[in-house]
C-alpha cells in the first residue's frame, strides 16, 4: 500500500476498474437526441450494481435527474461508463458540467466521476450519499475541473471511511462545502489533494488549508502522500503544483501502529504543527513525512500578502527551514533547523511543543525602507501621523525579490510585515519640544525629527507640517 497512491494516481491501474462484460448486462438503455440536446435513460442491473437514472446533456450540461438510484455493493463503476457511448450516446469530451439534480449512492463509489476529461464545474450537492462507504478517486483525474460543490446536508453526515486520492490529479480552485464534509469515519486519506494541477495555487492553497483546518482527522491512519505534488515542471504539466502553506494545529492525529505519515508534507514551503501533530513512518517507508527546502539556487519563497500582491525571495540553498516564532513567514524570528529535526519534535511518543509552530523554508528577505527624514514641524493643534513620513518598501535593486505587481508596498502593508514606529508615545502635545520618531523594519531603521509647539493640543491629524491642516476652533458659548 505504501506508495499505491501514487501509482493510481498516474493512471496506470485505473484501467482495471471500468471492465466491462457485455454477457452480464441486463440493461434497459434509452437515449433520444436532437440537434442541441440530447436526453435518456439507464437502467442496469447485474450482480456487482444497479443504477437507475434519467438524463440529460444540453449545451455541455450534463443532469443528472432526482430519483436517480446507483447501488454499487462490491466495487464502483464510473459514471462515464453507465452512460451510453454509441452514435446516439455521449462523447464524454461533450461534457463540461454535471448537476445532479438528487439521487442516492450507496456502498462503494470509488471512480464515480473520475476521467470526464473537459469538465470545469460539478455540483453534487444534491446527491445523497449518507450511505456512501468509499469515496476513493471520487472526482480524480479531471485535468480541467476547478470547482466542486459537496455542500449538501449528506455530505456532512456519511458512513464514508476511505478518501484516498479523492481530489486528485484535478485543477480544482474551489470545493464548496469542504470545511464540512464528515470525514469522522475516513482511515484513509492517503494523496487525497495530491497532484493538483491548478493554474491558481493561492486559490487552491486557500480552499484546502481553510476547509480542513478543524477537521476530525482521530479515526485517519493513512496521511500519506496528502499534498504530493509536482514539484517542478513535467512532461505532462508545464507547472509547479505544489501547495504553499498548510495548517493542521488543530487535527488530533490519533497515535497506533498502522498510522502512516509517509511523504504527508513533502514541498509544502509553510507548515503549521500542533499539540496533537503525530509523525510516524513504516518500517519499509522510503521517504521522510517532511522534506528538506530545496537547494536549487533558483527556486523562491513566494509570500502573498494579499491574494492579490505576490512576494517571492530566495532561498538560501541550505536546505533548511526555519522556526517563524514572534516573525512572520517572510521575516520569520527563530531558529533554522532541518526537516528531520522538525519531525522528531513531532514523532510519536515524544513530548510535543504545546503551543501551535510555523516553519517555512529558510530564505533571505531583503525589502528596502523609505523615508522621508526631513525634518517635521507641527503647527499649533495637529497631531503626528506616522504615515506621512513613511514612503514606502520596495524590492531591491537586482532580480533577487520579485513583487508582483511591481509596485511599492504601503504603510499599512509594511506593519502587517513587521514595521514599527517608536517615539511616538513620548511626545508631549501640551509642553511640545523636540522628539526622535524612528521607523523599524527588520534590522533597518530611519529617524524623523519632530517639534512640536508649547501647547499645542491634538485636535486634528495633520500632514506632518508639510501643508495646510484645519486649524482649531473655540466653541461659541451659547
Amino acid at each position: 500500500h505504501g506508495l499505491m497512491s501514487m501509482l493510481i494516481a498516474t493512471g496506470l491501474s485505473f484501467g482495471m476498474i471500468a471492465t466491462v462484460n457485455p454477457a452480464r448486462v441486463m440493461a434497459d438503455e434509452k437515449q433520444v437526441t436532437t440537434t442541441n440536446n440530447k436526453s435518456g435513460r439507464v437502467d442496469q442491473t447485474r450482480d456487482d450494481h444497479s443504477v437507475h437514472f434519467d438524463w440529460t446533456l444540453v449545451n455541455g450540461k450534463l443532469t443528472i435527474k432526482d430519483g436517480a438510484s446507483f447501488e454499487f455493493p462490491f466495487v464502483g463503476f464510473p459514471l462515464i461508463s453507465l452512460l451510453p457511448y454509441d452514435q446516439n450516446g455521449i462523447d464524454s469530451k461533450e461534457v463540461k458540467q454535471i448537476v445532479f439534480e438528487g439521487g442516492k449512492i450507496t456502498g462503494d463509489g470509488r471512480d464515480f466521476l473520475a476521467k470526464f476529461t473537459e469538465v470545469t464545474d460539478i455540483d453534487a450537492s444534491k446527491l445523497d450519499v449518507s450511505e456512501l462507504t468509499n469515496a476513493e478517486r471520487f472526482f480524480f483525474n479531471a485535468h480541467k475541473l476547478k470547482t466542486i460543490d459537496i455542500s449538501g446536508s449528506s455530505w456532512h453526515h456519511n458512513q464514508i471511511n476511505n478518501m484516498e486520492n479523492m481530489f486528485a490529479d484535478s485543477a480544482i480552485t474551489t470545493i464548496k462545502g469542504l470545511s464540512e464534509l464528515d470525514i469522522s469515519n475516513v482511515t484513509t486519506l492517503g494523496g487525497i489533494f495530491n497532484l493538483s494541477v491548478t493554474s491558481d495555487p493561492y486559490q487552491w492553497t486557500k480552499t484546502v488549508a481553510d476547509g480542513i483546518k478543524n477537521w476530525d482527522v482521530s479515526q485517519n491512519q493513512d496521511f500519506q502522500l496528502m499534498f504530493w505534488a509536482y514539484s517542478k515542471p513535467t512532461y505532462h504539466f508545464g507547472i509547479n503544483s505544489s501547495m504553499l502553506w498548510i495548517d493542521i494545529s488543530n487535527w488530533n492525529m490519533t497515535p497506533s501502529p498502522e498510522l502512516d505519515t509517509e511523504l504527508m508534507l513533502q514541498d509544502i514551503q509553510q507548515i503549521t504543527l500542533g499539540k496533537n501533530t503525530n509523525f510516524q513512518l513504516r518500517p519499509e517507508a522510503f521517504n521522510p513525512t517532511i522534506h528538506n527546502s530545496p537547494t536549487d539556487p533558483n527556486k523562491q519563497f513566494t509570500y502573498y500578502l494579499d491574494e492579490n500582491t505576490v512576494i517571492n525571495v530566495p532561498l538560501t540553498g541550505t536546505g533548511n527551514w526555519q522556526f517563524v516564532g514572534d516573525g512572520n513567514p517572510l521575516y520569520p524570528a527563530g531558529g533554522s533547523l532541518t526537516a528531520k529535526a522538525i519531525e522528531d519534535q513531532y514523532q510519536v511518543g515524544v513530548e510535543h511543543p504545546q503551543e501551535p509552530r510555523t516553519f517555512v523554508f529558510e530564505h533571505n528577505t531583503n525589502l528596502n525602507l523609505n523615508v522621508d527624514e526631513s525634518d517635521v514641524k507641527l503647527a499649533a493643534g495637529q497631531t503626528f501621523d506616522p504615515k506621512e513620513s513613511f514612503k514606502s518598501l520596495t524590492a531591491p535593486g537586482d532580480a533577487s525579490t520579485v513583487i508582483t505587481p511591481n509596485r511599492p508596498l504601503t504603510y499599512d502593508e509594511a506593519v502587517k510585515l513587521g514595521l514599527k514606529v517608536t517615539g511616538t508615545d513620548k511626545i508631549d502635545y501640551d509642553k511640545g519640544g523636540t522628539f526622535p520618531i524612528t521607523y523599524h523594519f527588520h534590522g533597518k531603521e530611519a529617524t524623523v525629527k519632530l517639534t512640536v509647539p508649547a501647547k499645542a493640543h491634538p485636535t486634528t491629524p495633520s500632514n506632518n507640517g508639510r501643508g495646510s491642516s484645519t486649524p482649531t476652533t473655540t466653541a461659541t458659548p451659547t
